[in-house]
């Protein structure tokens, strides 16, 4: 399901996502920026994944490759 943009996609160049918790969380972004840069090639992506902290534990699920 695609959820309409809350700001029109010709004013956004840049847009990031964070904690990825699961493998089907990969497949739904993946999608998703396939379809973004159809519609706007020259959007940038970052991923920042938020995997875990230092010295206490990882947050993302076992099927999410490290």
């Amino acid at each position: 399901m695609i959820i309409p943009p809350l700001v029109p996609i010709k004013k956004i160049a840049t847009f990031i996502t964070g904690f990825i918790g699961s493998a089907e969380h990969v497949k739904i972004i993946a999608n998703f920026i396939r379809i973004i840069k159809t519609l706007k090639p020259e959007i940038r992506y970052f991923c920042d994944p938020v995997m875990g902290d230092i010295d206490k534990r990882q947050y993302m699920g076992s099927n999410v490759p490290k």
